[in-house]
C-alpha cells in the first residue's frame, strides 16, 4: 500500500510513520485472518457474540476495509501522534470513513440469513403441521 508523505516536523513524521505503518500492517493481518476460513478469531466471537458472531464479524470487516481506504487521508503527523493509542478509533470519527463504510457496504454481496424464520400460519396450515 503506497501512502502520501506526512507533514510535521522531521521526529514528528518518523514517529507518525511507524504507527502507520503498524496500523496498516496489524489491520491487513487481521482482516486477512477474519476473511479466511479458519479464522482464528471465529472461536472468540461465537463466545463473546453467540448467534450475533458472523454478524460482528462482517461490521468488523467493513470498519478495517474503510479505515484501510482512508488511511491515506490523514496525512498530518500529529494526528498519528495523537491518535497512536487506538488509531482506529482515530479513523472512524472521520466523515471520509462513514462514506468509505457506507461504499462498502453497498457493493458488499448479501449474505442470507443462517436463522430460520419462523413460518407463518398460512405455511404451517399448507404444510399440514
Amino acid at each position: 500500500m503506497t501512502l502520501p508523505d506526512l507533514q510535521g516536523s522531521e521526529k514528528q513524521i518518523a514517529w507518525a510513520n511507524d504507527i502507520r505503518a503498524n496500523f496498516v500492517e496489524e489491520t491487513q493481518r487481521n482482516l486477512a485472518d477474519l476473511q479466511s476460513e479458519n479464522s482464528t478469531f471465529k472461536e472468540s466471537y461465537e463466545r463473546a457474540y453467540g448467534s450475533y458472531a458472523d454478524v460482528n464479524m462482517q461490521r468488523d470487516v467493513t470498519d478495517m476495509k474503510a479505515a484501510l481506504s482512508v488511511v491515506g487521508n490523514v496525512t498530518e503527523a500529529r494526528d498519528w501522534i495523537d491518535g497512536r493509542r487506538s488509531p482506529m478509533k482515530m479513523l472512524t470519527q472521520r466523515p471520509d470513513f462513514a462514506l468509505a463504510k457506507e461504499n462498502i457496504r453497498r457493493i458488499a454481496p448479501k449474505k442470507k440469513s443462517s436463522s430460520k424464520k419462523k413460518p407463518s400460519i398460512l405455511e404451517m396450515l399448507l404444510s399440514g403441521h
